[in-house]
């Protein structure tokens, strides 16, 4: 891969997702661009490349955007992880594989995060409307934007080191 693909590739996905989408108005079911970038990159880069990036790139977005520090990162590494479990476990032309590990990691995220905020005392709308408004078309897109990322992202040939 040459190496300004990844950091381009990570600078597209943060500028889809706190801008475009942002201004766009779809902020309620906008796929989570970074993270399918860093499941497609974690795939042919390895693991721990992508969750050394995604430990620094979490906490200087959750120093800068957000209120609580950490989420974001702790997002990051763990689809670094995820992707990095199936680094050369799989055939590489197959896109099928990112799309479904990014739909299946955005998912379950939105769900842990939906039942920690119940736990936590949050007055959120009943699940099943929350299910269909936002976790399921969300990760279905997240999926849909990993599968063609990784495409994009395997012409490089993985070449890229940090």
């Amino acid at each position: 891969m040459k190496k300004w693909i990844a950091p381009v590739s990570i600078l597209i996905a943060m500028l889809l997702d706190y801008l475009v989408f942002n201004i766009a108005g779809i902020k309620s079911y906008a796929p989570d661009c970074l993270v399918a970038v860093f499941i497609a990159l974690s795939l042919g880069l390895g693991m721990m490349p992508m969750m050394l990036t995604g430990i620094l790139l979490g906490l200087a977005i959750d120093a800068v955007a957000n209120t609580f520090v950490g989420g974001t990162s702790i997002s990051l590494v763990l689809a670094s992880a995820a992707g990095g479990l199936f680094h050369g476990k799989f055939y590489a032309d197959n896109a099928i594989i990112p799309g479904a590990l990014a739909a299946g990691f955005v998912f379950l995220r939105e769900n842990f995060m939906y039942f920690l905020c119940k736990i936590m005392g949050r007055n959120l709308a009943g699940f099943g409307g929350f299910m269909l408004m936002h976790i399921l078309p969300s990760s279905l897109l997240t999926g849909i934007i990993c599968a063609f990322a990784y495409l994009l992202i395997k012409k490089g040939k993985y070449e890229f080191s940090i």
